[in-house]
């Protein structure tokens, strides 16, 4: 979409000090076992995501608008939004002890999503698809550009949502049943249609961050490193 300098220009800070207004939740004081925060574009995310609501069989186009948005920085806050929308949303769950929604699970950049278990926090962020990923020619990532998302019943424990992929060799259509939990459970449906040939591409690939190496060692005790010289002993 095109993003106004201010917001295409934010660091990573910047961008975390716009913040979904909690009063604006989707399905808040519905007793519906979920709510739903949006989140907005900038810093990295510049792709245009649509965001629908399912209801008794209809469905409704979510809006952006400032004000379902704090802004920390006054100058973060657009003056004119006919162009802009969201890139994604978080949803929130009582997954760690009732009355209280937690976030656990995040869709947003590219086709990433992302979610956690009770006393858990994020690690690995999956993705719809991956593309050439190692290719001389350079790896393609595909975006999810359109969300519908079904209301819940009152006290649900699981959400269902859908996905349009979009792509320069392909587009997809993703259905999510995410089930939270003491261990999280996103079952995953996917119908592909290529619109060119494809020599490679991953189902279900998972991407890690940076954690330690051996000069930055400290704090970290979950597996043991060997230099060649523990190893001679």
């Amino acid at each position: 979409m095109p993003l106004p300098d201010a917001l295409r220009n934010l660091n990573y800070d910047q961008y975390r000090r716009i913040r979904f207004n909690p009063e604006a939740q989707i399905w808040r004081n519905e007793n519906r076992g979920f709510t739903l925060d949006l989140l907005h574009p900038g810093f990295h995310y510049a792709e245009a995501v649509q965001i629908n609501l399912i209801s008794d069989g209809q469905v409704r186009s979510l809006p952006f608008a400032p004000e379902l948005f704090v802004y920390d920085d006054p100058g973060a806050r657009p003056e004119a939004v006919a162009a802009l929308t969201f890139s994604g949303f978080r949803g929130r769950h009582p997954l760690n002890q009732p009355g209280v929604l937690d976030e656990f699970m995040v869709f947003q950049g590219a086709s990433y999503f992302r979610a956690i278990g009770r006393n858990q926090r994020y690690g690995l962020s999956a993705r719809g698809l991956a593309l050439r990923t190692g290719d001389r020619a350079g790896e393609e990532f595909p975006v999810f550009t359109r969300f519908w998302i079904e209301t819940p019943a009152e006290n649900a424990t699981s959400l269902k949502l859908y996905a349009l992929l979009q792509s320069p060799s392909l587009t997809g259509a993703y259905a999510f049943t995410v089930r939270p939990g003491q261990a999280t459970v996103m079952e995953v449906e996917a119908v592909l249609y290529p619109r060119v040939d494809i020599a490679s591409f991953g189902l279900a690939p998972l991407t890690s961050m940076f954690y330690f190496d051996v000069y930055d060692r400290g704090g970290i005790d979950d597996c043991l490193l060997y230099t060649s010289d523990a190893a001679d002993e």
